[in-house]
């Protein structure tokens, strides 16, 4: 199976955080970072409609006239939860891709495909309550204030895409734009739809991905399993 080098971005047993929380400043910083994991926690669980603050403030131990310190709404708050999911995705994967730059475009999709899945089982919460943003269960504002990160993220996907058609990797018929709209679809359905002791094994699960749509962009049959890793994943 094609894995993915060690990113220079380090993945922790921690959820994510948002931009902001990477910023020094102590105790504020800290609390910043818990109320940003509660919400991820309460998003996942109950959707934005039902998300309130005061379950956001009891589940990181906060009291709820506080989290007005750090956010001036509800729809700030899920915005940052929401965008700190892609943030975290996007500069991971662009730092793991940097360590296979010699690899030929369709390992790097391969390698984009482990790295995907593996970082949306490990920041599970913030990825449960991504399906409810894509799901439109949030307002206009909150998908409005994602959509330049969502983008970003999509940019990397695309690019990809564009060096693996440029080298003659894939099918002549095949759309760049659908190819990316389909890859970025089919992993978060495998990402939303996983469950630990339920579905099979991530390493199952990463290389069905990688022959599965592989087999469908690309002319080239590889058998994606007998490919070793060098290092270790971007998530064990």
């Amino acid at each position: 199976m094609v894995k993915a080098k060690l990113s220079t971005v380090a993945t922790s047993n921690t959820q994510t955080s948002s931009v902001k929380s990477f910023e020094t400043g102590g105790k504020a910083a800290a609390t910043r970072r818990r109320l940003l994991d509660a919400a991820a926690l309460v998003l996942a669980d109950k959707g934005f409609t039902g998300m309130r603050l005061s379950d956001v403030g009891e589940v990181a131990g906060v009291q709820a006239p506080a989290i007005y310190y750090h956010f001036s709404n509800k729809e700030e708050l899920a915005s940052e939860v929401f965008v700190a999911g892609l943030v975290h995705c996007r500069v991971t994967l662009e730092n793991t891709l940097k360590a296979h730059e010699d690899d030929d475009p369709l390992e790097r999709l391969a390698i984009a495909i482990d790295a995907h899945l593996r970082m949306s089982v490990r920041q599970s919460d913030y990825a449960r309550a991504w399906i409810h943003r894509i799901a439109g269960d949030v307002p206009a504002q909150v998908q409005e204030l994602c959509q330049p990160d969502e983008r970003a993220y999509a940019r990397v996907w695309a690019r990809l895409i564009g060096e693996a058609k440029e080298a003659g990797l894939l099918r002549d018929d095949i759309d760049p734009k659908v190819a990316q709209q389909l890859l970025i679809g089919a992993l978060n359905a495998l990402s939303f739809s996983w469950k630990a002791g339920r579905s099979p094994s991530v390493d199952a699960v990463v290389l069905s991905a990688q022959q599965i749509l592989l087999s469908g962009l690309s002319f080239e049959e590889r058998d994606w399993s007998t490919i070793d890793a060098s290092e270790a994943s971007v998530v064990s």
